[in-house]
């Protein structure tokens, strides 16, 4: 089986993620990324433990592994810091920043 990224602020986790989720895992093994880890402010209210306790309620029963994203300021980097923490296949995302995102740095 293949393994998803999903990637999010979840600031906070709703509706409209859990629709956009909830079918990945009939299809792949799944890697959740919590984007903004190191912002704590008006637009990113909630810590990622936060986040991550919402996702977790929302899907008590499922497998899948979370792990958390700084935003470091470069396109380049951010992606690399991605790549070191979750191997996956596809990447599945409605934003159009993340899809555009490079798929290999080198």
């Amino acid at each position: 089986m293949k393994t998803a990224l999903f990637v999010g602020r979840f600031h906070p986790f709703h509706k409209g993620h859990e629709f956009a989720i909830k079918p990945l895992f009939k299809k792949f093994r799944l890697v959740i990324a919590i984007g903004s880890t190191n912002k704590k402010n008006k637009e990113n209210p909630f810590s990622f433990s936060e986040r991550k306790k919402m996702i977790r309620a929302v899907f008590p029963n499922k497998r899948y592994k979370i792990i958390g994203i700084s935003d470091i300021g470069s396109d380049r980097n951010w992606t690399r810091n991605i790549l070191k923490k979750a191997k996956f296949d596809v990447a599945v995302t409605g934003n159009n920043w993340v899809s555009k995102r490079p798929r290999v740095c080198t």
